[in-house]
């Protein structure tokens, strides 16, 4: 019995020191376990965080950026204006008096300043397009298109890079390099991009704004000039609409809209019904010089 007995203590004490090196197997394969599944986990919040500090510093850029592009809007803004308003403006022939002085002036003063833009204002594109934009309206007024096309189409690009292309102020441009080749007589370039202005003026600012309806008229003004008179009426009528409703009836704008209605109803030998619109309008005597809407 006392053999027995002894016996059962020794399968006792070996069943439990196997049950006990089971326990650390078990214990240790799950501490390995624990400890990679800490590792992944403190792998995966660390590129959390790193992502969430990517996003945040790209943000805090596209922040500055915009802050930039604002503050070099507005100085591109105060520049535009004293150049149209203080300065280039004194070129044109009315100003003057003198269409043989005011070339002179381009000539001696202008055009030497234009050449040196690109430089002056490197690396900032916005304030560039403006100035570029001043130059372009003002050789366009003293009937020297040829010369503002470039600038027309620089203003162009460098809002594109910069604002995007559906910016009111890149559809400016483009209304404005559509405007200059029109006039000088590549009406089929023109068209294509006064259409693509317009499509894009709709969807960006509505149908009512009036840089949609001056689109719309100068649509219109450039199918007349490629002898679409019909296709030009109803927009010319629309336009008209628009901006009678929107601008009120004595806005340039809306005078314009007129003549160039009245003019394509002269085109279309109607000339009773152009008589009539111009009469409501209280504009005599007609014929009034019909010409597209530009703008910086």
């Amino acid at each position: 019995d006392a053999a027995r007995a002894a016996e059962r203590r020794k399968r006792v004490r070996r069943v439990a020191r196997l049950a006990l090196a089971a326990s650390l197997v078990v214990l240790a394969i799950a501490a390995g376990a624990t400890f990679v599944h800490l590792r992944r986990v403190r792998a995966e919040r660390d590129r959390t965080a790193t992502a969430l500090l990517e996003v945040t510093r790209q943000k805090t850029e596209v922040e500055r950026q915009k802050t930039q592009a604002e503050q070099e809007r507005d100085i591109a803004g105060a520049v535009l204006t004293f150049l149209t308003d203080e300065v280039l403006a004194g070129a044109t022939p009315e100003r003057i008096g003198d269409a043989k002085a005011s070339n002179a002036i381009v000539k001696a003063l202008i055009l030497p300043a234009a050449a040196k833009v690109g430089e002056q204002f490197k690396g900032k594109p916005l304030t560039e397009a403006s100035v570029r934009s001043a130059l372009q309206l003002t050789l366009s007024a003293i009937g020297r298109a040829d010369l503002a096309l470039p600038h027309a189409q620089a203003a162009l690009d460098l809002r594109r890079r910069a604002l995007g292309a559906d910016h009111p102020d890149t559809l400016q441009s483009l209304n404005n390099y559509a405007t200059v080749l029109n006039s000088l007589g590549r009406s089929k370039e023109a068209e294509s991009l006064h259409k693509e202005a317009l499509e894009r003026r709709m969807r960006v600012l509505g149908a009512d704004h009036p840089d949609t309806i001056m689109s719309l008229s100068n649509y219109a003004y450039v199918l007349e000039s490629l002898g679409r008179a019909k296709e030009a009426e109803s927009l010319c009528k629309e336009a008209l609409e628009r901006c009678t409703r929107v601008l009120g009836a004595d806005h340039p704008n809306t005078i314009t809209s007129l003549n160039n209605y009245a003019n394509v109803l002269d085109d279309l030998s109607r000339p009773e019904e152009a008589a009539a619109l111009r009469a409501k309008f209280g504009l005599n005597p007609p014929n009034l010089a019909t010409r597209p809407t530009t703008r910086s």
